[in-house]
């Protein structure tokens, strides 16, 4: 078996069993999960496909089983649906577990605002700061630095 095939085999397989469990009863929304998957992880593939097709990335035959799909390794395309198969367990079992708290609407602007200054914040300290760093905005911050 594959490094990468094991991998994904772990990821899925506590979710798998626990779909079963009573009283999260995950079994039950497998129609619903079955659209997501197939809805959105075609894009994903094909842009993985041109990705890999062109150079971009690649996959080391040592960790695969070598069976080929579309030009991916079966293992990639099992990672499609493992992965969201997981993610979309875990955060239906949260929301059972941990019920969502009443936040009041004045809050949450609050918090939206906080994160929007953050990006903003983020995007300005990598662009100029990192480019200045290296040199490129060197003659543009200089000349900013009188106003």
């Amino acid at each position: 078996m594959s490094r990468y095939l094991l991998i994904n085999l772990l990821t899925v397989l506590f979710p798998v069993i626990l779909s079963f469990e009573k009283k999260i009863s995950f079994y039950k929304k497998f129609k619903y999960l079955l659209f997501s998957i197939l809805t959105v992880s075609p894009f994903y593939l094909v842009w993985d496909a041109v990705a890999t097709s062109r150079g971009d990335w690649g996959f080391s035959p040592e960790y695969l089983i070598e069976i080929y799909i579309f030009g991916l390794p079966l293992e990639e395309v099992l990672f499609f649906v493992t992965v969201p198969y997981s993610c979309i367990f875990i955060f239906e079992t949260v929301k059972l577990y941990i019920p969502e708290k009443k936040t009041p609407f004045r809050q949450k602007l609050l918090l939206s605002g906080r994160c929007y200054f953050n990006c903003c914040c983020r995007i300005f300290q990598f662009t100029v700061l990192h480019f200045d760093s290296n040199g490129i905005l060197g003659d543009f911050s200089f000349s900013c630095s009188h106003i």
